[in-house]
């Protein structure tokens, strides 16, 4: 696994950089759009957010899959935001963002990993390869996911390692960028849960706490 190098792209950088906005067919998502989901005004970009996915554009895709795993305005549903997740992934059309394709990935194994939803249905073999990919470039939180992985086929050892590497990663990338406190007492807590050979645990109960893509708003 590289040494992590990479910085994170921060989640307002990844949803209103220009260049992610690009509509498959060459528009652009509209700013106002854009500006609802800055200032957390979620219902109000929704319907802009909803038509857009549906004719292909990858940003909105990837947005949408945040609504659904976040529960913001539609019912928080893992299902649900592995389909956005997997369309992002390959959009229907145009030009493909890396950065987005990188990270929707990475979600997708997260979820796979350690969503509780009922009924899900999970699957290890996506999750283990797109979480070795992800991690590969480097960065805190795809260790992150990776572990999770790990720990959920029950390789617990591993994950420890893997969780512990994160920790390290993490607490490097926080000398540079703001970190929030809950993120590394996540990231602690998993590790606790590895050591004692329980796996990465989320769901409707907790999405706002593992939302970071779409933080809470009063009346979101």
């Amino acid at each position: 696994m590289k040494t992590f190098v990479s910085i994170l792209l921060s989640s307002t950088a990844l949803l209103l950089n220009p260049a992610l906005g690009e509509d498959l067919r060459g528009a652009s998502m509209p700013s106002d759009t854009l500006d609802f989901i800055q200032s957390r005004h979620y219902m109000d970009a929704y319907p802009s957010v909803l038509k857009l996915a549906s004719s292909g554009n990858q940003q909105a895709q990837f947005i949408l899959a945040n609504y659904y795993i976040c529960g913001r305005v539609v019912e928080f549903s893992c299902k649900n935001a592995l389909t956005s997740f997997k369309h992002a992934i390959k959009p229907s059309s145009g030009v493909q963002n890396n950065e987005i394709i990188r990270r929707s990935k990475n979600e997708i194994a997260w979820i796979n990993a350690a969503c509780e939803e009922k009924d899900f249905v999970r699957d290890t073999n996506l999750a283990m390869k797109y979480a070795t990919e992800a991690a590969n470039q480097g960065d805190p939180y795809s260790i992150d996911s990776l572990a999770a992985v790990q720990a959920r086929t029950g390789d617990f050892k591993t994950a420890v390692t893997s969780q512990q590497n994160a920790i390290a990663g993490l607490k490097l990338y926080s000398l540079y960028n703001p970190v929030d406190t809950y993120t590394l007492d996540e990231f602690l807590a998993r590790l606790k849960r590895y050591e004692s050979n329980q796996p990465a645990s989320f769901g409707k109960w907790n999405s706002d706490q593992n939302c970071n893509t779409l933080p809470n708003a009063s009346g979101s």
